[in-house]
């Protein structure tokens, strides 16, 4: 990407905690603002088949407060399941 910069991103997982703001926590306490994030950091099923719009709110401001840019939204499903 010509002129561009790269910023170094991890998947949120990677650190999962019992809480949202903690997995955020411990991605920025390695220096990373940049997280592909995974729907099991605030306690739902990686793939859900909805989110309330008040987990939706706290997922953004969580990431937001901290200056973390969520990049990507992980959604693996099994093929075999449909």
């Amino acid at each position: 990407m010509p002129g561009g910069n790269m910023e170094i991103g991890i998947f949120a997982k990677t650190f999962s905690q019992p809480a949202l703001e903690e997995t955020l926590d411990d991605v920025l306490r390695q220096g990373i603002r940049t997280v592909q994030f995974n729907m099991a950091c605030a306690g739902l099923p990686s793939l859900p088949a909805a989110i309330e719009p008040d987990l939706a709110e706290r997922i953004r401001a969580a990431h937001e407060s901290r200056g973390i840019r969520m990049c990507a939204a992980s959604g693996t499903f099994k093929l075999g399941h449909l």
